[in-house]
């Protein structure tokens, strides 16, 4: 459907494929985390409204491999206060 694959390190947390697929198809924020290979940080949000992140990987297929709920950490992302 996507030219995303989720690794089964991505469900460690309880997350379901269309959770993992919502906060990948409508992120509030995204960030680069690493050069090489290219991360990406995917804030969004489950299908039941609950913040969350992913992380993905993009080299010629974008391949998801962690999703949790949204560490503090990041909550300012969401909140409108990026910096």
């Amino acid at each position: 459907m996507y030219d995303l694959k989720i690794k089964q390190s991505a469900y460690k947390h309880g997350y379901t494929y269309d959770d993992i697929i919502n906060c990948y198809r409508f992120p509030i924020v995204t960030r680069v985390v690493s050069a090489n290979p290219t991360k990406y940080l995917y804030v969004g949000f489950d299908m039941k409204g609950t913040p969350m992140e992913i992380l993905v990987n993009h080299n010629g297929i974008s391949i998801v491999f962690h999703a949790m709920k949204l560490r503090k950490e990041f909550e300012k992302m969401i909140s409108g206060k990026t910096r």
